[in-house]
């Protein structure tokens, strides 16, 4: 019996190695043909062309509300235009005289809107500015009050503000001309990202449109934990893209996210996309060292996100500032606000009159848990309301118009800056579209995954917010890694070139 076996086995390898010289059986010389079919992830391509094709189409049809679409047409072919007819001269623009472009774009634009307006705290910004100030002269009494009791996480980018606070001695000027830094780190981060994996012309478009891009501009004025959240977060993809290149990257990956992490909870989503990242990398590589060097580096790296997360708690803990971990103490709360069909998944007084009639612990959690359920017992209204929250995510105007301008003596500029927004956001969603197109075209395989780490935290980010409460400056969150995507489609329309005219017989 042994024998029959060990001939079945003998068998068996026979087949194996017969069909995988029959599939890589180009010889040596096609080896880089064979890794593509092998990494070959044509349906992301033809997935990420359709979500950013979908963003053009809802941007064009949220226009047509008001009869916008009229001047969006004409604005967004003269943008299309203007781009196309400036390429050649930033493609030739020495590195020096660029960067000197691209910092004077994003810092003196951002620098211009804070002088230009004086936005008050409100909102949450307002709690947590307030509590910066305290923290600033040492008292901490803030941490028991409602808010922070429910969301204690909040406390990294409070402490944050009053650290800044406290070097510039309570200057709000400071913290904004701090949020002007982190822009502009920003877009010169963007173009590392697009350099890396579209090369340098790619990545100087990418980047000035970053620069560029109003809602970005006019946030600066506003108290948002979104600049330094922003800038950590595409600087940690940055060194995770580096990964098989850099034996230190994986550390530096680890330490920007977990930061970014503790001034905006979206850690959890960065490294698990990482993780998928790195998995793809993984069945790609043949070779075994390379796949456990990979590997170790990217376990290395959620390491550092959780090790960092426990020593600030801990730190907080030590000095009597938290009695506990930073966490949500209401963890169903977002997703049950995100299932509300008649607020399309944002914030309502309803619901924080319903939860807050529960004490905040277990009777809160299970009251919302029930609520949740019953969101979700119709599926037919639950498919629409998905579809208006990605509608609502990824169409509609962005809301820092209202945020810089509604609460200062320059409300009247907010339907302006509206425009101006959906003229930009249909050029930069139509170039996206344009590069993952080109992708799909080129079966573009190895030499592009990189971008697959883009697409899948873009596409993860999206389907996490058709379920938990969802805002238009949300959108803001993942903006740097969308705006990379833009240089290579402006550079594939350049590049493209009508067939040739055959000569008349």
């Amino acid at each position: 019996m042994k024998e029959g076996l060990s001939s079945e086995l003998a068998c068996v390898k026979v087949v194996i190695k017969f069909n995988a010289g029959y599939l890589h059986g180009a010889g040596r010389g096609n080896r880089k043909m064979e890794a593509s079919r092998r990494w070959n992830p044509r349906l992301f391509w033809g997935l990420g062309a359709l979500f950013f094709g979908s963003h053009m189409l809802y941007t064009l049809l949220d226009a047509s509300h008001d009869l916008l679409v009229w001047l969006l047409l004409p604005a967004w072919a003269a943008g299309m235009g203007l781009l196309w007819a400036v390429l050649p001269s930033l493609r030739a623009m020495k590195p020096l005289t660029f960067w000197l472009l691209l910092i004077g774009c994003a810092g003196g634009l951002r620098l211009a809107a804070i002088l230009w307006v004086d936005t008050p705290p409100y909102s949450d910004f307002q709690i947590m500015y307030d509590a910066a100030r305290s923290a600033a002269r040492g008292e901490f009494s803030f941490v028991r009050t409602d808010y922070f009791t429910r969301w204690n996480y909040q406390l990294g980018f409070t402490l944050y503000e009053a650290f800044i606070l406290k070097l510039s001695g309570g200057s709000l000027f400071a913290l904004r001309f701090v949020q002007v830094l982190l822009g502009t780190g920003s877009a010169c981060v963007v173009y590392g990202i697009a350099k890396e994996l579209f090369g340098q012309t790619a990545g100087r478009v990418s980047a000035l449109l970053y620069a560029l891009y109003p809602p970005m501009i006019l946030m600066g004025s506003v108290l948002t934990n979104q600049h330094l959240s922003n800038f950590l977060f595409a600087l940690g993809v940055y060194f995770v893209l580096r990964l098989d290149k850099s034996r230190q990257g994986w550390w530096a990956a680890g330490l920007c996210l977990g930061l970014g992490h503790l001034i905006r909870p979206l850690g959890v989503f960065y490294v698990t996309g990482v993780v998928l990242y790195g998995l793809a990398l993984l069945l790609r590589s043949s070779d075994p060292s390379a796949r456990k060097r990979m590997a170790m580096r990217v376990l290395g790296m959620a390491a550092v996100v959780v090790l960092l997360q426990q020593v600030f708690s801990y730190s907080l803990v030590e000095r009597n500032i938290t009695d506990g971990p930073l966490a949500s103490r209401e963890p169903y709360w977002k997703l049950m606000v995100g299932l509300n069909a008649g607020t399309t998944g944002a914030w309502s007084p309803e619901d924080e009159e319903y939860a807050s009639s529960y004490p905040l612990g277990e009777q809160r959690n299970e009251a919302e848990l029930n609520q949740i359920k019953e969101r979700l017992s119709d599926p037919a209204q639950l498919s629409l309301l998905l579809l208006r929250k990605y509608k609502v995510l990824w169409g509609t105007a962005d809301s820092s118009p209202y945020w810089a301008l509604s609460a200062t003596d320059k409300k009247g500029a907010e339907s302006g800056a509206m425009r101006v927004e959906r003229i930009f956001f249909l050029i930069i969603s139509s170039l996206c579209f344009l590069s993952l197109l080109r992708l799909w075209r080129d079966r573009a395989g190895a030499a592009a995954s990189g971008a697959l780490l883009l697409l899948l935290l873009l596409g993860g980010y999206a389907l996490v917010h058709l379920f938990i409460e969802v805002q238009v400056r949300y959108r803001l969150d993942v903006l740097p890694l969308y705006l990379v995507f833009c240089g290579y489609g402006l550079v594939w329309l350049r590049e493209v070139r009508p067939p040739a005219r055959k000569p008349p017989a």
